[in-house]
């Protein structure tokens, strides 16, 4: 979600992992988020990546990583083409 500094579980009945971004993709925080929370991403965030709970842990990814945007083909999941 790019403009993402705050992202809210409002309605949702799962919980979600979200890494929020600085303007080069660099990781400056992670939450998880239950069901009805809010998170912000503070001063330097100005995007955030949402995912799966736990999907953040699996993949390995921490504060000051510096995060990649691949466009993957119509059709295929980004599984599917070898990337977590």
């Amino acid at each position: 979600m790019d403009g993402a500094r705050t992202v809210h579980t409002a309605g949702m009945k799962f919980a979600i992992d979200v890494a929020f971004l600085s303007t080069d993709l660099t990781v400056v925080r992670m939450a998880r988020l239950k069901p009805w929370r809010m998170a912000t991403g503070g001063r330097t965030a100005r995007s955030a990546v949402q995912t799966e709970a736990g999907s953040l842990e699996r993949w390995g990814v921490r504060v000051g990583d510096q995060l990649e945007v691949r466009v993957v083909p119509n059709g295929t999941s980004g599984a599917a083409s070898g990337m977590p």
